[in-house]
């Protein structure tokens, strides 16, 4: 954005210059199709920003509304569908089968979802046989690979609306930065990264130190659209000579009150309390299961911050190891729980010393819950009636 947008020296310009290939060079070492996505809209965007500080608002416009459809054409293609199908990527291609799940999970529970964060205990059923075909039944997911596809399973459709509200108005605003032309060029970077961030939103996970910064571009746009029209007590950079407009008076009223200040600073802490919890669930699964520390193990399993993954996690270290009995009997305390969890359901199963109707009652729902694993339903089907 300053590169294009702002009169520079040569050694800024030479500065902005390599940050930018070494990013590029990042991307491109990871093999990231959704980074070159995500840097070409941000590029599509500090273009549109561009025309409209050298022409007017209309032609920015229209530059965008004609890059869309070829950026869609080209998403579509990678994804094997439509005439660019030769960009197909086949990483692309398992999301598809991934978004299909989630479709159909959205359909069958579309208003209180599957739970938040339960896709991973659902996709094997809501996948369909092409998913199954395509690499094996042994490829499972526990997310859509699409934000807003796993918000809708796993909320509904009425937390995915609420949700998807807050992207239209933060794109409305970011439209209206562009069509008065005031703004600066950090505003013009926070708008192409969101319009990039909505991008990733559409292919990738809902992954904290990645999501959270939508959330940064989209509070900053609303701030610079709220300086907009309140009037900045800075002032607000002029693109097209460099100057800074004379500051305007913010009505005294406006400003935030004790109360509210105090409330801010409350939700503040809470907030970043509740997103450390699952990070230090993480390190300490992850410590115990490096020293393989069962103990440890269990301990961050049993814990209210624990998710299927830690559960799952911990199962299978123990049949690992061939403590079938501790796997068991914590199978059993997951299974009232959580009675979907593949693991507990697949070790209560196949634990000769359990209840015959508990063993009966786990291969049914297995069954249900991956119907086109025509491998393992055979064999459930066999045990199924050995036991009856």
């Amino acid at each position: 954005a300053r590169l294009v947008l702002e009169k520079l020296s040569t050694t800024a310009k030479f500065h902005y210059f390599i940050f930018v290939a070494l990013n590029l060079f990042l991307i491109w070492l990871s093999g990231s199709i959704q980074g070159l996505g995500v840097f070409a809209i941000g590029i599509c965007f500090t273009l549109a920003i561009l025309i409209r500080i050298k022409r007017d608002f209309r032609q920015s416009l229209f530059f965008l509304l004609t890059v869309a459809p070829i950026g869609l054409l080209t998403f579509l293609g990678a994804a094997g569908i439509g005439p660019l199908s030769v960009l197909r990527q086949e990483t692309v291609i398992y999301r598809r089968d991934y978004w299909v799940a989630g479709i159909r999970m959205t359909q069958d529970n579309w208003l209180n979802g599957v739970g938040i964060d339960s896709y991973g205990d659902y996709y094997e059923q809501y996948r369909d046989l092409a998913a199954v075909l395509r690499t094996g039944p042994q490829r499972v997911t526990n997310t859509a690979h699409n934000i807003f596809l796993d918000v809708s399973s796993g909320a509904g459709v009425i937390v995915l609306l609420a949700f998807m509200l807050i992207f239209l108005l933060t794109s409305l605003s970011a439209l209206k930065l562009i069509k008065r032309g005031d703004f600066s060029a950090t505003d013009s970077a926070m708008i192409g990264m969101f319009f990039g961030f909505i991008f990733f939103c559409l292919i990738s996970i809902n992954q904290i130190g990645v999501g959270i910064w939508g959330f940064v571009f989209i509070g900053a746009i609303q701030g610079s659209a709220s300086r907009l029209r309140l009037g900045s007590p800075k002032g607000q950079s002029d693109l097209k000579n460099g100057k800074n407009k004379p500051a305007r008076q913010i009505p005294s009223s406006t400003y935030m009150g004790l109360g509210m200040k105090i409330g801010s600073l409350f939700l503040g802490i809470g907030g970043l309390v509740i997103s450390v919890i699952p990070s230090i669930t993480d390190a300490q699964m992850l410590s115990a299961v490096k020293t393989r520390d069962f103990n440890s193990m269990l301990q961050v399993a049993s814990k209210f911050s624990a998710t299927t993954f830690h559960k799952s996690k911990y199962q299978t270290m123990l049949l690992d190891e061939g403590k079938t009995q501790e796997a068991y009997e914590f199978a059993l305390e997951e299974f009232e729980s959580n009675p979907r969890n593949d693991i507990s359901l697949r070790i209560i199963a196949s634990t000769d010393s359990a209840p015959k109707n508990l063993r009966i009652k786990a291969l049914a729902l297995l069954i249900e819950r991956d119907p086109n694993n025509a491998e393992f339903l055979s064999y459930a089907r066999n045990l199924l009636r050995s036991l009856e």
